[in-house]
């Protein structure tokens, strides 16, 4: 950071890309977030935007994963305060957007996709979910239900820790395809991950979709 400070680029360049090895290596997620960040940030500088778009890119894909991982087993009232602590690299994520929407116009459509499912998910109550769930009756829904939210605290403190928990996604994710064929309540709240911008764009006119667009990112 020093180095970047003082505008020597390539030695900057040189030790966060140490960083992101080693952040990689022992499994620390935060730490590679943060190396990711700094090269981003570097790169933006030298209007390096190719190497850039790809790092701002890991990092949301990144972040949404923690909101996949997280959202679930927060309290309603959490929620925002969580996003909180990510929505600077959403704003990076829309800057960039903004920056670049003419030479490359596909990153507009990442932008838009992030903002849809993120202010879905805000919206949404897994409270409703749950509370819908067992006030079903369903002992065998319950139970499967009980099990995946398990699951997904599981990952998230492997996640945090930087241990393993892709056999943990495996096992949640098959419970999650029960969850979505038993409940419509369960279905219902993760519609809001298969939303994307070209849905809105068929019920939208040209100029409603760019405002849209625009209330979306702001």
């Amino acid at each position: 950071m020093v180095y970047l400070a003082q505008l020597k680029f390539k030695k900057a360049i040189s030790y966060f890309n140490k960083s992101l090895v080693l952040s990689q290596q022992i499994g620390l997620v935060n730490e590679k977030r943060i190396a990711l960040k700094s090269l981003f940030d570097t790169h933006v500088i030298q209007g390096n935007f190719e190497a850039a778009e790809s790092e701002i890119s890991e990092i949301i894909a990144m972040r949404m994963h923690d909101v996949n991982v997280n959202f679930v087993i927060l309290p309603e009232q959490k929620k925002e305060l969580y996003f909180n602590t990510m929505l600077d690299d959403f704003m990076d994520l829309y800057a960039f957007a903004e920056l670049r929407k003419n030479e490359h116009p596909s990153i507009t459509a990442l932008a838009y996709n992030n903002a849809l499912v993120l202010k879905g998910l805000l919206l949404k109550s897994a409270t409703a979910m749950r509370d819908a769930i067992h006030g079903s009756g369903n002992a065998n829904l319950i139970e499967t239900y009980t099990k995946w939210i398990a699951l997904k605290q599981e990952i998230a403190n492997a996640y945090a820790k930087g241990s393993e928990y892709e056999n943990l996604e495996k096992s949640a994710n098959e419970l999650e395809q029960e969850l979505i064929k038993k409940s419509a309540a369960f279905s219902e709240y993760h519609t809001a991950d298969d939303v994307d911008w070209k849905d809105i764009q068929t019920h939208l006119n040209p100029v409603k979709l760019q405002l849209s667009l625009y209330i979306s990112t702001h």
